[in-house]
Order: structure tokens, then C-alpha cells, then sequence
């Protein structure tokens, strides 16, 4: 017998086989600073500026020293940023014109066509991977 887990997001259901739900153990390990290089040097080639930092505090001092006060900032859902207390400090201390919680304030049903125009571009995206 199969076991299932029903998920319901906005009236929509999704079924997932709940072998699907195991976590692969892959991604619990650390990434190499070569696996960490060739993906900087991926992004680079694409167009997307990558910093790496030693430690959490030296990300930290990182971002906000590129931060310029009063900067549209998009933070990205990310446990790292979340962990390091940047996207608390992007989003309540107005320093920063954060466009995250404007979005999620606004009513999707009746705001859509102005959600769509307020988040694309703005001048500063953040995202973060923590390995």
C-alpha cells in the first residue's frame, strides 16, 4: 500500500508520495570551496555579481556595506539571510525601501497587476546560500 500527503495551496491540491517527502542527505553535506568557486564562477557568466564570505559576520558586514540607504531592496527567500538577521534589518529598519513586505501586504486578488510592477527590478536583489 501507498501512503500519500494531500497538500492544499489556494484551492489547488497536490498529492505527493510521501517517499517523496525524504529528505536527501546529499544536500546535509557541506559544500566544497571548489563546488563553491564554480558556482560563483557560473553566476559570473551569467551575469549575477557573487561575493563569498569566511563567516556569517563577515557576509553581513558585506551586504550592508554595499547597501546604500534608502535602496529598493528585494530580499529573496533565503534561511541565510533569515539566520543572519539581514532580511529583519532590510525589511523593519527603514533604512531601505524593502519591497518584500509592501508585496505581501498587498491583496494578490484585487493588487496583482501592481505587485507585478512594484518587485521587477528592483535596484538591489539579495539572495544568499549558506552550505
Amino acid at each position: 500500500m501507498n501512503h500519500y500527503i494531500i497538500k492544499e495551496i489556494s484551492n489547488a491540491k497536490y498529492t505527493y508520495p510521501v517517499s517523496a517527502l525524504i529528505p536527501n542527505q546529499e544536500f546535509a553535506k557541506l559544500a566544497s570551496n571548489e563546488q563553491i568557486e564554480r558556482a560563483a564562477k557560473a553566476l559570473e557568466a551569467n551575469g549575477i555579481h557573487t561575493l563569498t564570505a569566511e563567516n556569517g559576520e563577515e557576509a553581513e558586514k558585506m551586504v550592508f556595506d554595499l547597501l546604500p540607504e534608502g535602496a529598493e531592496v528585494f530580499t529573496a527567500t533565503s534561511q541565510t539571510l533569515e539566520t543572519l538577521g539581514i532580511k529583519d534589518v532590510v525589511d523593519k529598519s527603514g533604512r531601505y525601501e524593502a519591497l518584500r513586505p509592501k508585496m505581501f501586504a498587498m491583496d494578490r486578488e484585487t493588487q496583482g497587476r501592481e505587485i507585478r510592477k512594484l518587485v521587477p527590478p528592483p535596484n538591489i536583489s539579495l539572495a544568499a546560500y549558506m552550505p
